[in-house]
């Protein structure tokens, strides 16, 4: 699971991905409070930094990196979904996913990824990261651009 900084901004800004995003047993997300304070003690103790990155579980139970459980209220607006490969693969159109063969997701995905360095995608990339921008662009028409969707 990709939880860099590339990804998660990339998450943040893909705007309708968030705003389809419903809470389920096992999503990624970040809170970005909860990052900045991470952030800011590392800086001042000057040590390695902190992975905030949590997965949901038990209905909304939050179990966190260190195995901690915590339970609140949660609210979309608060937090950055980390979509799973298999849940960017489960939104890719044009390619039911309930009855379609395997293949034609893949031969969707490979011309995409073959076709990245025609349409200025440079450096290296995860596969969540190419996936999310598989379906932001034939969904919404959006590429990356190193610091939004456009």
């Amino acid at each position: 699971m990709d939880t860099s900084e590339t990804y998660i901004n990339q998450c943040q800004k893909a705007t309708e991905i968030q705003a389809a995003w419903q809470f389920d047993d096992g999503d990624f997300y970040q809170d970005p409070d909860v990052q900045q304070k991470a952030d800011e003690w590392v800086a001042e103790h000057q040590t390695r930094p902190i992975n905030t990155v949590v997965a949901l579980c038990e209905m909304c139970n939050v179990k966190d990196s260190y195995g901690d459980v915590h339970v609140g209220e949660y609210t979309r607006s608060e937090y950055i979904w980390l979509p799973r490969q298999d849940q960017l693969q489960a939104m890719v159109p044009n390619v039911p996913w309930t009855d379609r063969p395997i293949w034609r997701l893949v031969e969707s995905f490979a011309s995409f990824v073959m076709d990245l360095p025609v349409k200025g995608w440079s450096g290296q990339a995860s596969m969540e990261q190419l996936w999310l921008a598989l379906v932001m662009h034939q969904k919404y028409g959006k590429r990356w651009t190193g610091g939004e969707w456009a």
